[in-house]
């Protein structure tokens, strides 16, 4: 099984997508496959990993190439990953590739077409109409119609995280429901509520909401969060909100000078990217998941806050939203700052 991927670990600073890669090569190693994965150095817009570049390196039992991004950097252009992707995929029964509006999923598609490879795309909610036709729209039909509509058309099947994502999606005739996963072994040994709140005294006698996500602005939700929040301060002042995730596009920018302009220093708190166990210790500090992206797969951390029994609040472009206003888990709304209010209140 051959994997193409754009970003993989641990390059987690772009968000879910590398990581259900992973998680999903090193399932597939444990039931008897080979599994090889195809990736760029990229660690994030600016910079490259430090990893061995056109060698295999093991990771839990997955073979992995870097290979070096040579330029249009926010492509993940590389001469080196064509011919990497032409010579593994000789061997390969099938062909995986993941995330969309890349040089990786282009590629691997093409070459996936011309050595008769069965192909399976993984959308991660890059077809979701309401986010094409939220930002960049005209640039996007054109990318699609030009670099990837022929990989989508020829290919067995196209997956989609959950049912809502496959109803609201582009290419859905052509989709099977193959929903993202955790794993329950990283919840095996969770710190105490008590000690992580002795440990952080600023959250006491506080009902504490957490953003858990990639800081994209618009993409994420935050443009509506953060005056919304404003709004619920002004009536209920024992409130706090963690955002918690790395930078995307300049998006930490925007909500540390939105947070300013609200007069919600000491109401917000920003920690930057989080590892393992310092989200952990988060979601034992938390009393409500938040998550207000306008459109949304199936999002890990929102499976993730679920897990750790927290309500969640979210929104009707969000995957899962069916089934958590179906079991009570949580509050639903419209992309919506008024609702978001009332939510967070409530």
């Amino acid at each position: 099984i051959l994997q193409i991927t754009p970003h993989y670990v641990p390059a987690y600073h772009f968000g879910g997508p590398l990581r259900v890669a992973h998680s999903l090569g090193k399932s597939l190693v444990t039931l008897g496959h080979q599994v090889t994965v195809c990736t760029t150095n990229l660690k994030d817009e600016f910079s490259f990993l430090d990893v061995p570049i056109d060698k295999p390196v093991d990771i839990d039992g997955v073979t992995v190439f870097y290979e070096k991004v040579n330029s249009l950097r926010w492509w993940g252009y590389s001469r080196d990953f064509k011919t990497r992707i032409t010579n593994e995929i000789k061997d390969s029964d099938v062909v995986i590739t993941h995330f969309h509006y890349q040089y990786a999923s282009h590629i691997g598609g093409l070459l996936a077409r011309k050595n008769k490879k069965p192909l399976i795309v993984f959308a991660h909610g890059s077809l979701n109409k309401r986010g094409v036709l939220r930002k960049n729209t005209i640039l996007k039909y054109f990318y699609i119609n030009l670099f990837e509509k022929r990989n989508f058309d020829n290919s067995a099947f196209i997956a989609y995280n959950c049912e809502e994502e496959l109803q609201l999606s582009y290419f859905n005739e052509k989709g099977k429901v193959i929903p993202n996963g955790i794993d329950p072994l990283q919840f095996s040994e969770l710190p105490s509520p008590h000690v992580v709140r002795q440990k952080n005294p600023q959250f006491t006698n506080k009902r504490v909401f957490l953003y858990l996500g990639r800081l994209n602005f618009r993409q994420k939700g935050l443009e509506i969060l953060l005056p919304a929040f404003h709004k619920a301060v002004s009536k209920k002042s024992k409130i706090h909100l963690i955002i918690a995730g790395p930078d995307e596009r300049g998006g930490e920018i925007q909500v540390r000078k939105k947070v300013a302009e609200l007069g919600l220093n000491k109401h917000v708190t920003l920690t930057g990217m989080l590892d393992d166990s310092k989200k952990l210790e988060y979601f034992q500090i938390a009393d409500i998941f938040i998550l207000p992206s306008p459109s949304e797969g199936l999002s890990i951390a929102l499976l993730e806050a679920l897990y750790m029994n927290l309500p969640v609040i979210t929104t009707t472009g969000v995957g899962l939203h069916k089934l958590i206003q179906e079991k009570n888990a949580g509050v639903i709304i419209d992309y919506n700052q008024d609702q978001l209010t009332e939510a967070i209140l409530s």
